[in-house]
């Protein structure tokens, strides 16, 4: 997944040739399938009578696909059929070397109650938030925030990650359509860094309740904030360096579906036991649309300026604001450290100073959105630092890995110190900068 989401190319493939994910180790699509079984041919032939109610072809208008479907990895809802894949056919700003994903009719697949054993309650941050998104989705009165739970999901033996919420069942079918297409939405996003959805389940309960049942992929680490306050997990800083290019990963693939994520911060991303880091809470995310103001949902304490200046819960701000808390993110990420929020006059003030990718860091809480990076940049950035040390540092001392973490970071400064200026010019001349007179950022205390 992270060859395919850095659009790696080997040998004969290239980046336009259509691929499928593994959703579990042996299931493609909906079906089981071993690794050696797995071709085009075979896929084409169990799929053939596939029908994706109200999906259009973009390249022949075909509608219904019938077949097999192809989604677009780049082009925000862009869908090919079998047959456009094969004659090479783009349409619109799609191109061929764009990524191509097979794609199952039912995108959040419902999954049997009883298949879902729940475990452990891990409670209701560390994947996110989903009660608002609720309550200005369905519109309806949650009895019961969503809690989050340890489980198993039988039919798969997979641990999983299980988010119960209660609700009343008042307009229940057409505002839980609403709700489904709305996470179909979210799945379209499915990536190496997006917290993975596998299904949901939906029952009615006693007295006019019902209950809803996220299930998400597991991760074993917790929150980002939750390993960040563990004295015992001493990360080091090429250590939260991979985590920061795994964070601006997935903030590059939700912006290049032209949405919004609103909520991104510690608590919000969540870290597997390989120590891969991968952002949650779709719940608040939205389509941009220039011409709209947005509801002001998020958390105040990391929220840009722009975020308060609308009237009646409204404010005009586009995809610039996951760059102000992604870079208030990477500050507490390489310091251990929170900022402090001045509630009346809504000013952040930085308590420590990051001792790498200050600079960045101050153009990502630039007062002035224009001011601030692109999602691609802040990738490009952060992989170009990452790639050189491995490669000059990691690969040449093969002691490195043997080393405490002080060492380490003994190391991984003399490497930032002697690499950063050469790579602050071949970053510029990627991504040229229009610098604008009396540009701020947080302040620094």
């Amino acid at each position: 997944m992270e060859c395919f989401e850095k659009r790696r190319e080997t040998k004969n493939h290239q980046s336009g040739h259509p691929v499928v994910q593994f959703r579990t180790p042996s299931e493609v699509l909906g079906a089981e399938l071993k690794t050696e079984d797995l071709t085009l041919k075979i896929l084409e032939k169990l799929f053939q009578r596939e029908r994706h109610s109200n999906i259009t072809c973009n390249g022949c208008l075909q509608r219904p696909i019938i077949g097999l479907r192809f989604k677009c990895d780049t082009c925000p809802n862009y869908d090919l059929c079998h047959q456009c894949i094969s004659k090479s056919i783009t349409t619109d700003s799609h191109k061929l070397d764009h990524p191509l994903v097979a794609v199952p009719k039912h995108r959040i697949p419902q999954i049997d109650r009883d298949d879902i054993e729940l475990g452990d309650a891990l409670g209701q941050g560390a994947f996110g938030e989903h009660t608002l998104f609720l309550l200005s989705l369905l519109k309806l009165f949650v009895y019961h925030l969503g809690t989050v739970y340890k489980a198993i999901w039988l039919s798969k033996k997979r641990t999983v990650a299980c988010k119960v919420i209660i609700a009343s069942a008042t307009r229940s079918e057409a505002l839980f359509n609403s709700f489904l297409k709305e996470l179909a939405a979210y799945r379209e996003l499915s990536g190496a860094y997006i917290l993975k959805t596998f299904g949901y389940t939906q029952t009615k309960l006693a007295e006019g309740l019902n209950e809803y049942r996220l299930i998400t992929e597991f991760m074993e680490k917790g929150s980002l904030q939750s390993l960040i306050d563990n004295a015992d997990n001493d990360l080091s800083i090429r250590r939260k360096l991979d985590m920061s290019c795994n964070i601006a990963s997935g903030m590059r693939k939700i912006h290049e579906h032209n949405m919004i994520h609103r909520d991104i911060r510690p608590d919000n991303i969540l870290v597997n036991d390989q120590l891969v880091a991968k952002i949650g809470d779709m719940g608040i995310a939205r389509t941009v649309d220039t011409k709209d103001c947005h509801t002001q949902i998020g958390c105040q304490p990391f929220m840009p300026p722009e975020f308060f200046c609308g009237e009646n819960n409204k404010a005009s701000y586009n995809q610039k604001l996951d760059i102000y808390t992604f870079g208030l993110t990477l500050n507490i990420l390489f310091t251990n450290t929170q900022h402090k929020f001045q509630v009346l006059s809504k000013q952040k003030i930085l308590i420590k100073q990051s001792p790498v990718f200050w600079d960045l860091i101050c153009r990502c809480t630039d007062d002035h959105p224009e001011q601030r990076p692109s999602a691609v940049e802040l990738e490009k950035t952060l992989e170009l630092y990452n790639i050189a040390f491995k490669q000059l540092v990691i690969q040449v001392d093969r002691s490195y890995v043997s080393l405490s973490t002080e060492d380490k970071n003994k190391k991984f400064m003399e490497f930032y110190e002697s690499f950063d200026p050469q790579a602050r010019k071949y970053i510029i001349k990627m991504f040229p900068r229009v610098v604008r007179e009396n540009s701020s950022g947080s302040q620094f205390g």
